[in-house]
């Protein structure tokens, strides 16, 4: 991927899900499992606590010419 790509891929508000239940799961779950490539970003508390915790996983994959 060139970096033109990577601009032309921005994620929109349109294609952002936010999982609050078992089935917005299975859904992301399934889209992503399509994908050759899969993008994981992890965020912590792991700096403000004596024993960190997962705060936020962020996925994201190319749709065609969407990144989701």
């Amino acid at each position: 991927m060139t970096a033109e790509d990577a601009t032309d891929a921005t994620p929109s508000a349109e294609s952002a899900t936010v999982v609050t239940t078992r089935a917005d799961l299975e859904a992301v779950v399934g889209a992503a499992r399509a994908a050759p490539i899969v993008a994981v970003d992890a965020e912590g508390n792991g700096l403000f606590a004596y024993r960190a915790r997962l705060c936020t996983v962020q996925l994201a994959w190319r749709e065609g010419d969407l990144t989701r």
